[in-house]
């Protein structure tokens, strides 16, 4: 274990793990970068902080978390890279903790893949004017709706491309509390409000994957 350690600027600001590695109490300068040299890798970092108030994650490198299998711990909690964003080649890629983050930072001709399963607590907005391309990567972005009243997922206003290169990919809500008072005698033909998976008000493309809702029968 490392313990009680300052590393200082210096002419090469690298710090790079070839072996599980505990550090605690320690501080890092924040133009210094920390990344691994082999794949499966677990570094836990307790306590540690970064110079300027920083986040940690602001001097780790991401892609290796998505790409060689490390496993990152800060303060007991696992750090997830949810997605990436890169041209359509595949180059210049950018590594983001949030979908959200990666889907307001692609510009119109790259792709954000999903990098690993997605719980969104608040609704993913595509912005009128957006284009963006989303590869699911054979993972899973839910939402789940917890009160009553018109919830999505995915709320579409541009024009966004859903398509998922590994099998398996899928966009999935479940509503606690749809609307179920409807259709019969004495009550509106139609739900009060509705529970989408995807609501476009944009133009929406599906290549591959799955769109679901396992909301309760009778709601929408």
């Amino acid at each position: 274990a490392i313990t009680n350690t300052k590393f200082i600027e210096a002419g090469y600001n690298q710090l790079r793990f070839y072996q599980n590695a505990q550090l605690e109490d320690c501080k890092f300068n924040a133009n210094m970068t920390i990344d691994f040299g082999t794949n499966d890798v677990d570094a836990d970092f307790t306590d540690c902080t970064v110079d300027g108030s920083a986040p940690l994650t602001d001097i780790i490198y991401l892609g290796d978390i998505v790409e060689m299998g490390v496993d990152v711990t800060i303060n007991s909690e696992p750090l997830i890279v949810e997605a990436k964003v890169a041209d359509a080649d595949g180059q210049n890629a950018k590594y983001y903790l949030t979908l959200a983050e990666a889907v307001n930072a692609a510009t119109t001709d790259q792709v954000v893949t999903v990098c690993a399963n997605v719980e969104l607590a608040n609704t993913l907005t595509i912005a009128a004017g957006k284009v963006v391309t989303l590869d699911l990567n054979g993972k899973v972005v839910s939402g789940v709706s917890a009160t009553a009243g018109t919830t999505a997922v995915i709320s579409n206003k541009g024009n966004l491309t859903v398509k998922s290169s590994v099998e398996g990919g899928k966009i999935t809500t479940k509503a606690l509390y749809p609307d179920t008072n409807w259709g019969g005698e004495g009550q509106l033909s139609f739900p009060s409000y509705a529970n989408n998976t995807v609501r476009n008000e944009g133009t929406f493309t599906l290549v591959s994957g799955t769109i679901e809702n396992t909301s309760a029968a009778g709601g929408a």
